[in-house]
């Protein structure tokens, strides 16, 4: 599913920049009244506006992926702590020699 939305996107996107590019010419063509003109530019800026708002939802769905997948990386190294008791994790001997480090250091 999400592939065929990344296709229909990709070929969407590539038909509004075509639109955009006709618009342009168009407007900027002096074989076209300076009524038209004004109609293909507005229309150009209307497409323009459009093809952000596409490409600002597709980043903002890719954020909301991302922030899904983070999510539940630190989920499941939360639920990997739980399992094991403290003391495995960082045993009291361990501590104590860092203490000793740290006193060392300090001389």
């Amino acid at each position: 599913m999400v592939r065929f939305r990344q296709a229909e996107r990709a070929q969407h996107l590539e038909t509004l920049r075509e639109l955009i590019e006709e618009a342009r010419k168009r407007a900027k063509s002096h074989y076209t009244a300076s009524k038209e003109r004004a109609r293909w530019v507005k229309l150009a800026g209307q497409l323009l506006w459009y093809k952000d708002q596409v490409l600002r939802s597709m980043t903002l769905e890719s954020l909301e992926k991302e922030v899904a997948e983070l999510k539940q990386i630190v989920l499941n190294k939360d639920k990997a702590r739980e399992m094991k008791p403290a003391w495995e994790t960082n045993p009291p001997w361990a501590r104590r020699q860092d203490n000793d480090k740290k006193d060392q250091t300090v001389d």
